[in-house]
């Protein structure tokens, strides 16, 4: 048997091993490339650029609240008026109880029944 066809058998036998270690080799060498590319600390580029970043955030968000606080008011006034809304039923309300004791029982089955109470 030639040498060739030797190595060429035990490469056979053994393809596991060899492709396991290449693999490991290789992300070997791609981990300590990656790890060079990304320090730990960020260049001042970068600092820059996050600052850029949040100050163009907190414009965005002073914005909102101006267009909120204009808003506000407008629920003030809404909610003024459903007070309003809310007092006059009270009125009516506080009205018609008052005028139960004074009604004849005749009156209260005619209210009754048109309440739907039979």
């Amino acid at each position: 048997m030639s040498k060739l066809k030797k190595a060429w058998e035990w490469v056979k036998a053994h393809w596991k091993w060899i492709v396991g270690g290449l693999l490991l080799i290789i992300g070997a060498i791609v981990g300590y490339k990656l790890a060079r590319k990304r320090p730990d600390d960020p260049p001042i580029g970068d600092h820059e650029r996050t600052v850029a970043f949040t100050q163009g955030e907190i414009a965005q968000l002073e914005g909102q609240k101006e267009a909120l606080s204009g808003k506000v008011a407008d629920a003030e006034k809404d909610i003024k008026a459903t007070d309003g809304k809310i007092a006059a039923v009270d009125k009516q309300i506080t009205d018609a109880r008052e005028a139960v004791p004074n009604m004849s029982d005749a009156e209260k089955l005619a209210r009754l029944r048109k309440l739907g109470y039979k």
